[in-house]
């Protein structure tokens, strides 16, 4: 939204897909760039870290619900969905996770696992904003990377990260040897604009 009053129709046609849709769209030239946790270095792709990012926890409000969700409220009455949320409040919840082949879901297991917490009930969406959409109706807890916090403001929901931080790159990826052009650029410099502004967890694994 911030990007967009100094664009010219034209300047810029979005794509989305799984993030091996979205990486090969890229390697074939169909998209100029893409962004995202795309951990694997790949033969022909430019990678470039652009800000840091942590998992945070995505639940239904009280704006909406009238109360809110089991996990934030476990033990902590008056949930004012603020501050930092221990990996220990999502035991026994539902989770709204993303597919297997998601980066951020790998993650995502691999904490769920380090931490020995058991999952009621697990619900596969393909796209963030679904997941965000599904635990503003009540359907879960949704794990979400930091930098699609912005997404948030549109749905009743409370975002907060989670700790012991589980912290990583976000990255742009482009052709190998491409020239990144005047609105790919001025987008990046927007991007790390708004991402600076996050609240961010306070503690560090």
């Amino acid at each position: 939204r911030r990007f967009a009053p100094t664009l010219r129709q034209g300047d810029v046609e979005g794509g989305h897909g799984s993030p091996v849709e979205i990486q090969q769209a890229v390697e074939t030239g169909g998209l100029d760039a893409a962004f995202g946790a795309f951990f694997a270095k790949v033969s022909g792709l430019r990678r470039e870290a652009i800000v840091p990012s942590y998992l945070a926890a995505v639940y239904a409000s009280d704006r909406r619900e009238g109360r809110t969700a089991k996990a934030a409220t476990t033990g902590h009455a008056g949930d004012t969905g603020s501050g930092d949320m221990p990996w220990q409040a999502l035991n026994d919840q539902a989770l709204i996770c993303l597919t297997p082949e998601s980066p951020v879901q790998s993650l995502t297991e691999e904490a769920l696992f380090r931490h020995k917490l058991n999952i009621a009930r697990r619900t596969t969406v393909q796209h963030l904003e679904t997941a965000i959409a599904m635990a503003e109706k009540g359907f879960g807890i949704a794990i979400i990377p930091s930098f699609a916090q912005s997404a948030c403001l549109r749905y009743a929901v409370h975002c907060r990260p989670l700790v012991p931080a589980v912290s990583f790159d976000f990255y742009a990826i482009t052709r190998a040897g491409a020239v990144p052009s005047p609105t790919l650029t001025a987008f990046v410099s927007t991007f790390e604009q708004v991402v600076a502004g996050l609240p961010r967890p306070s503690a560090g694994e």
